[in-house]
């Protein structure tokens, strides 16, 4: 009886994970809300289409404080841990350039929308196994 209990809280992190990830997607919104995510989704795809944390856009785009650069460039104000995170989730985005640039911009941000749910349910299946080990 005690290696089956064992067994089977082992599973709860990752049934918790599960569980979790697929509630956050399914009731995300799937579109940014402010400034700083555009700002962050600005300088993922600078990273991946041309290796560069410098931001090309217009300037009407809904972008947060750029900064001028010693270049002449345009440079967020935030670190560019985030958006070296969402490059695996933006890449898969351009596979829908064929089918116009509207659909690739909706793909990046509904992907990259897509990092909060994970590192959720991420954090409390990590929590339960901590828990569970106390």
């Amino acid at each position: 009886m005690g290696v089956m209990l064992d067994q089977t809280m082992r599973c709860v992190p990752q049934a918790i994970f599960v569980l979790l990830s697929v509630v956050l997607v399914l009731t995300m919104s799937g579109h940014t809300y402010s400034a700083d995510e555009e700002t962050m989704i600005a300088v993922t795809q600078a990273l991946l289409t041309r290796g560069s944390v410098a931001i090309e856009a217009a300037p009407d785009a809904p972008l947060a404080a750029l900064r001028p650069g010693r270049d002449g460039g345009r440079y967020s104000p935030y670190g560019v841990l985030p958006s070296l995170l969402a490059l695996p989730f933006y890449a898969p985005a351009l596979l829908l350039a064929p089918l116009g640039q509207p659909l690739v911009d909706y793909g990046a941000r509904l992907s990259i929308a897509l990092i909060n749910a994970f590192v959720t349910a991420a954090t409390a299946a990590l929590l339960a196994r901590w828990a569970l080990r106390l």
